[in-house]
């Protein structure tokens, strides 16, 4: 057992390797509460499926007809959102509601008609977010309910996208407020859409939002307008600093305000960060010494902990990998989920 040994004291998660479909790489987005992982992985040198990986295994979801697919969240039930072309003869992507194997088109807004549909969330409800982008390359957040989709009219309703929905319909994003030139985070309660600022610069975007309608994502900051991973709460927005580089960039929270995501280092490489209880770690130093990965990004977090997000394994970039908090771990080893407790190669347990 890790816990056993000195030299890995400071050890907090075990780590999968999700593996692929059969190409070179995958990208895991989200995780839910049942270790349910999606994301999109290669089945070929140039083409990439959206997947779902469950208990070791990784699923080719399919298309809507096209070659390409990507998974973007999934929720409590099962239930997938994604987004895929519709043909081999098109470029035009839709949004997905994959649900019991079957993947369906969500449609589009009766107007303006959308070129491309591109769902970000899923709520235990099966409401749907995300933006389309319509003639003229402008986008419009959409919500989908009920098998109807509809524009959201957020701020100056000129440009913007929804990428996530909380439990109670708490909808966050990023708009552009008026006449303004810049992008801002936005929260949406009860029909109302409320510009969340910024850090000290010009711009921001929200990521995710938990239960508690607490909000993460990124913000410009002052001197130099650089990227911050911003919590904003109660009205709010806390700066949570780097890694030790110019930017970063928060991209989920669970309902125990934990937050991932990703921010530069000194040199400019790019890593996977957990900030717990007012700290950012770098999750590099907090796996085994020998576990030959360098983790560049974590995209979901659940209410358990565990963590998704994608890194290079020996070298390998863009491998889709899973953490595993150990006192998690060592309850599924007595339950028999030993999987999870080893470590190794990507799809090393498919």
């Amino acid at each position: 057992m890790i816990l056993a040994s000195t030299a890995f004291a400071a050890v907090q998660y075990n780590i999968t390797g999700l593996g692929t479909l059969g190409g070179g790489s995958s990208r895991p987005y989200a995780v839910n509460n049942s270790g349910q992982v999606v994301g999109f992985s290669f089945v070929d040198a140039s083409v990439s499926h959206a997947f779902l990986w469950d208990d070791g295994v990784m699923a080719d979801l399919g298309t809507l007809g096209g070659a390409y697919s990507s998974a973007t969240d999934i929720n409590d039930a099962g239930d997938v959102v994604g987004v895929s072309r519709i043909s081999t003869s098109s470029n035009v992507r839709r949004a997905f509601l994959w649900r019991n194997g079957s993947m369906a088109d969500l449609g589009t807004l009766p107007s303006p008609s959308g070129l491309d549909y591109i769902p970000y969330g899923i709520n235990a409800s099966g409401q749907v977010v995300g933006h389309a982008v319509t003639v003229g390359v402008y986008n419009y957040a959409f919500l989908w309910e009920g098998g109807v989709m509809r524009k959201l009219p957020v701020l100056g309703d000129r440009y913007s996208i929804a990428y996530d929905i909380s439990g109670s319909g708490v909808m966050v994003g990023e708009a552009l407020l008026g006449g303004a030139s810049y992008s801002r985070a936005f929260i949406w309660q009860e029909g109302v859409a409320t510009s969340l600022g910024t850090l000290g610069g010009d711009y921001s975007g929200a990521n995710a939002v938990n239960e508690f309608s607490q909000v993460v994502g990124w913000a410009s900051s002052m001197p130099g307008n650089y990227d911050h991973a911003f919590l904003w709460a109660e009205g709010m927005m806390t700066d949570l600093g780097t890694l030790g580089g110019s930017r970063s960039t928060a991209n989920d929270i669970n309902r125990n305000g934990q937050v991932v995501g990703n921010s530069l280092v000194p040199g400019g490489a790019t890593h996977a960060f957990l900030w717990d209880k007012g700290q950012m770690k770098d999750l590099n130093d907090l796996l085994p010494p020998d576990s030959g990965w360098v983790l560049n990004t974590a995209n979901g977090i659940n209410d358990q902990g565990w963590i998704v997000g994608s890194g290079s394994y020996l070298g390998s970039p863009d491998q889709g990998f899973l953490l595993v908090p150990e006192p998690a771990t060592l309850s599924l080893l007595a339950l028999g989920g030993l999987a999870l407790l080893r470590r190794g190669r990507p799809g090393e347990f498919r």
